[in-house]
């Protein structure tokens, strides 16, 4: 018999990932260490490293659960409705919420996103209020395997820290919130100022929303982080009154990820 020759190919390719070239300018109010956002009591917010510039996603969208291209994503079936026709800069406010809800009313008539961690009581009851109010819900997780609040837009990072949320947080068609700007193949923002993180009086909280304007002017939009307390609250309030004038929309953050 004759010998037989048998001559394969290889054919290799090259992935070359360019990492993004983030401005670093720091807002003014943010300093001293980065503590854990709480997860099972109230607590100020995590101060994220100073001079980090927001990151934010491109307008592709991200992968959905599955892989069934027409399933909606939970970051567009529960995001609250929203219009920017003139494409004004978005700041995106994201407040710390761990309840009781009686004991934290809020109602504000503009978009604000509550955080809330799965694990606190009456988590399930306390999403569903903020929601049936018209604002939008994200998760704070402090492992990725805590339980889920199925109306949520986005997952949040409890902590700095090595926490990948991005493979379940793509996977159940979900956004990303972080402290530190991060390349991952899902909607994602870093979160650029904390406004009460040491105890801030409302003028002091005005003063870091003025400050995270400036960045949504200069970056297309800002993400920034307080808690449910009435010197944000009555803050929030008298900077609405001023954020069109400055040249900036306030938006639920499902607007500033996707």
């Amino acid at each position: 018999m004759g010998a037989r020759l048998v001559s394969g190919f290889v054919c290799g390719a090259i992935l070359g990932v360019a990492g993004l070239a983030l401005l670093s300018r720091s807002l003014p109010p943010v300093t001293g260490p980065a503590p854990e956002v709480p997860v099972q009591a109230p607590g100020a917010g995590t101060v994220p490293p100073a001079g980090a510039a927001p990151t934010m996603p491109g307008d592709q969208p991200a992968p959905v659960a599955g892989g069934v291209a027409d399933r909606p994503r939970a970051l567009d079936l529960y995001a609250r409705p929203f219009a920017n026709p003139e494409g004004r800069p978005m700041l995106s406010i994201i407040l710390i919420d761990t309840g009781p809800l009686g004991d934290r009313p809020v109602n504000l008539p503009f978009p604000v996103s509550f955080a809330i961690p799965p694990r606190v009581a009456d988590a399930a009851a306390l999403a569903q209020a903020r929601r049936d109010g018209g604002q939008e819900v994200l998760m704070v997780l402090g492992a990725v395997d805590d339980p889920r609040l199925p109306e949520a837009v986005a997952g949040m990072e409890a902590r700095v820290g090595p926490l990948d949320l991005a493979p379940p947080m793509q996977a159940e068609g979900r956004g990303l919130i972080t402290w530190r700007p991060m390349e991952r193949d899902v909607p994602q923002a870093a979160i650029t100022a904390v406004l009460d993180g040491q105890g801030e009086t409302a003028d002091q909280i005005v003063a870091a929303l003025d400050a995270a304007a400036a960045v949504a002017l200069r970056d297309g939009r800002a993400v920034v982080v307080g808690d449910v307390r009435d010197e944000t609250v009555a803050a929030l309030e008298r900077f609405a009154a001023s954020a069109g004038a400055q040249g900036v929309v306030l938006a639920p953050v499902s607007a500033v990820l996707r």
